[in-house]
């Protein structure tokens, strides 16, 4: 009976061996597919991938992060964004495949003695996470519940009964050290990590401390404190720099939460809230207890209570659910993933190896929350981005197999593509881009030269304003720029990168302008106007709400608008946000526009007169005379808040005035206003019938539907237009013709626009891109045309007569 009860254990044994190889195996697996960039994004234009595109080529560039970049990314930032490029993708490779082992070795020592599959099934999960700041805030996790368990038990008296195997005091202290590794490594990713790896390391050195284990301790504080900077180093970074680095997260940081806030389904907000508060309730110290054969730095421990090891897990646990809330939920659009996401993997942790219903009942409240954040959320569902996550992976692998440089060819192809779609004439010299636009500049091969907030929308606070502007003053100001007002989240468009303005207008001149993105040349010292901001003209003190006259008889004005937060405020900012606040404005034609209002820009200074909307009014600034802001020009603004906001932020608006001397040059009138192409009637493509199109407009005005149109020298029109073919749809591309009793056309561009609010009004809601505006100058073409919009698409060409008749006086 002895020899039959051994023999039984042997074979459980070698069964139970072969699994922890086989299952050890696959978590592996699972967590490389995870984590290491396989099959790697390629550039596009867009916002995101043009700051990933800049930091990756910020590296390959030798620039220093937090001096000739201030961003929330590090140098190791294609391990977030997955974007390839070639002076990174090794960097990429090892540090990548660095968390992915670390995240293996955790998970298995974690689960040794019971919770493998559990270990395995969560592996697996990591895939789902579109969004991967889950997977960075689940190492430091992984960190704190193995070091708690392994280095927080107390030591044992006597060696456990428990015959099953166990994870050896060797392998958790080997894990321990590449979860430091990474917890090293992750603040050079992104910033913000460094409160999860400072948070979780700073309670794992203080549990060790307070239980006398000196040595563990102080090896842990050197490890990380000596890691970070070698892999700074090894990015390419001076050593000296890395405090700087951290520095200047300051102002990133702390603007972020009022800055970049988005509001959401205020249902989600309390969901996600309630749902980490049962997480914590239900993994109460109380409830916590370390089964029996917990591997320790000394042998194996009895099951017993560590109240000092629950407490160090409870407030970890706390300190990043409470990041993952933020996270997901100051910029509230599809950011919930991160929340969500983070509140099934966190608990999962919990229930690996451990004893109790409490860790099993708040994983359940996770996966119920994730599945009701995450799953009705706007595209790819999480079961098919899985699958399409682990084929890329296949596909990527395979291809890094079979040659040295798999992705180069293709790189080279989408920067080639990127080209062709948004070419520049040849350049000498330096070049930076406003707003984003990165990628072009990039793609073109072109030195860049970028100012430290490489992207407007970030520049929030003043300090952040500032250093942009004193880059265009220094000697690596440069040489070129490719400039184009874009704001984000409905903003006033001065406000990005308003303090920067007057100096873009005085030391550059517009050549080129191409779909809405103009190319400025910096102008010889010599040629150089004199300084925009003339003499204070006024201020005061006004309450939130209460319109604000703009001094009167100054065609352009310069203002400085201050609002602080309140104590209470400032608190709900750390907590949660803020209301976001708006700026209502009066213009002159007797119109109402209403945009985001960020404090941190407008204490910075911005131009409030006139409101200046897009690129090409942004220009017509240095037109001599009257430009394109006629009708623009405010008579009053207002600072409004949303519900709360009396509560949260002080009802003193401080508001100075300063004139502006806009600068002249008539270099632009040809770039704004091109001469039209002249098309005989036999020149004329044949029409396919007829659309529907108004013209809503002319410069900003509504004007008289009866009786001639009168157009002399230069004018915007603005209106929208779409096909029936029947059936409405977009236009491909739209032109407005000017047309002579004798059928001569003359045809100018135009811009398209969104409109979705024409297809709502028709019941057409697939019309999005109807929208137009057309700039003409038809000095020199005194006579009556008749005013039409040519639409085309689908192989038809249509048109619509926008206005009957239009005079031209000589």
């Amino acid at each position: 009976m002895q020899m039959s009860d051994a023999s039984t254990r042997g074979r459980h044994g070698r069964l139970g061996q072969a699994w922890d190889v086989l299952s050890g195996l696959l978590i592996l697996l699972a967590c490389v597919v995870a984590f290491v960039p396989l099959l790697p994004l390629m550039p596009q234009t867009g916002l995101d991938s043009a700051w990933a595109f800049a930091v990756n080529a910020a590296v390959g560039q030798g620039l220093v992060f937090g001096r000739d970049l201030v961003f929330t990314f590090g140098p190791y930032a294609a391990d977030y964004t997955l974007q390839y490029h070639p002076a990174t993708d090794t960097l990429a490779l090892w540090s990548s495949l660095l968390l992915a082992v670390s995240m293996a070795g955790g998970l298995c020592v974690l689960s040794a003695r019971r919770g493998r599959v559990a270990a395995l099934v969560l592996a697996v999960f990591l895939a789902t996470a579109w969004l991967r700041d889950p997977l960075f805030f689940l190492l430091p996790a992984l960190f704190l519940v193995l070091a708690c368990r392994v280095a927080g038990a107390p030591r044992p008296a006597v060696p456990p009964a428990d015959p099953r195997p166990t994870a050896s005091p060797r392998m958790a202290v080997a894990s321990l050290v590449l979860l430091i590794l990474s917890l090293a490594l992750l603040p050079l990713i992104k910033g913000t990590f460094a409160a999860a790896s400072g948070a979780v390391l700073g309670l794992v050195v203080l549990l060790l401390l307070l239980r006398r284990r000196w040595r563990p301790a102080v090896a842990m504080a050197v490890l990380f404190a000596v890691a970070m900077p070698l892999f700074w180093w090894l990015a390419g970074q001076p050593p000296l720099a890395l405090p700087g680095f951290f520095l200047a997260q300051g102002p990133i940081i702390s603007g972020y939460t009022e800055a970049m806030s988005v509001e959401g389904p205020f249902w989600q907000v309390l969901l996600a809230a309630a749902a980490a508060i049962l997480i914590l309730l239900f993994n109460l110290p109380v409830h916590i207890r370390w089964p029996a054969g917990t591997a320790s730095f000394g042998t194996a421990a009895p099951a017993s209570r560590d109240w000092l090891g629950e407490a160090a897990l409870w407030l970890g646990l706390a300190a990043l659910l409470f990041l993952a809330f933020k996270a997901g939920l100051v910029r509230h659009d599809g950011h919930v993933v991160i929340t969500g996401v983070s509140l099934a993997i966190l608990p999962w942790l919990l229930v690996l190896g451990r004893t109790g219903r409490g860790p099993w009942l708040g994983l359940a409240v996770g996966l119920l929350c994730w599945a009701a954040l995450v799953w009705p959320e706007p595209g790819t569902t999480p079961s098919r981005y899985l699958a399409t996550t682990y084929r890329d992976a296949v596909r990527g692998g395979l291809a890094r197999l079979g040659s040295r440089d798999p992705f180069g060819q293709q790189f080279d192809a989408t920067l080639a593509q990127i080209r062709r779609e948004n070419p520049l004439p040849p350049l000498q010299g330096t070049i930076d881009s406003y707003s984003t636009g990165q990628s072009v500049l990039l793609a073109h091969g072109l030195r860049w030269s970028p100012r430290p907030v490489l992207q407007s929308y970030s520049a929030y606070l003043p300090e952040l304003a500032e250093a942009n502007r004193r880059h265009l003053e220094g000697s690596g100001a440069p040489d070129n720029l490719l400039f184009a007002i874009e704001p984000v989240d409905d903003r006033l468009p001065s406000l990005e990168d308003g303090l920067s303005w007057p100096d873009l207008l005085v030391n550059y001149e517009a050549v080129a302008l191409s779909h809405e993105r103009a190319l400025l040349r910096r102008r010889p010292a010599a040629e150089r106007p004199p300084p925009m901001l003339g003499d204070l003209l006024g201020a005061g003190r006004y309450a939130m709400g209460q319109p604000i006259a703009l001094p009167g008889g100054q065609t352009a004005l310069w203002a400085r608008v201050s609002v602080k937060p309140t104590l209470l405020g400032r608190l709900v900012a750390m907590l949660y946000k803020p209301p976001q606040l708006r700026v209502r404005v009066a213009l002159i034609n007797g119109k109402q526009e209403e945009y985001r209002f960020v404090p941190g820009m407008a204490e910075a200074g911005f131009l409030i007169s006139p409101v200046v909307g897009d690129t090409t009014q942004f220009l017509s600034l240095t037109l001599p005379g009257a430009g394109l802001y006629e009708g623009r020009i405010p008579v009053s603004f207002a600072i409004l808040g949303s519900s709360g906001s009396r509560w949260l932020w002080q009802n003193a608006v401080d508001v100075g005035f300063r004139a502006v001397r806009l600068p002249q040059s008539e270099t632009v009138r040809a770039l704004i206003f091109p001469p039209p192409l002249r098309e005989e009637p036999a020149e004329r493509p044949l029409l396919t019938g007829h659309g529907k199109c108004f013209l809503d407009t002319l410069d900003g005005h509504d004007f008289p539907r009866s009786g001639p149109m009168r157009l002399d020298g230069r004018r915007r029109l603005a209106g929208w237009g779409f096909l029936e073919l029947p059936a409405a749809v977009d236009p491909e591309a739209m032109r407005l013709v000017l047309t002579e009793p004798d059928g001569v056309a003359h045809v100018f561009p135009v811009r398209t626009s969104l409109r979705p609010d024409v297809g709502v009004y028709f019941g057409q809601q697939q019309l999005n891109r109807i929208g137009f505006e057309a700039l003409v100058d038809v000095a020199g073409m005194p006579g009556r045309y008749g005013v039409e919009l040519e639409m085309r698409g689908a192989g038809r060409v249509q048109t619509c007569t926008l206005y009957p008749t239009a005079e031209v006086p000589p």
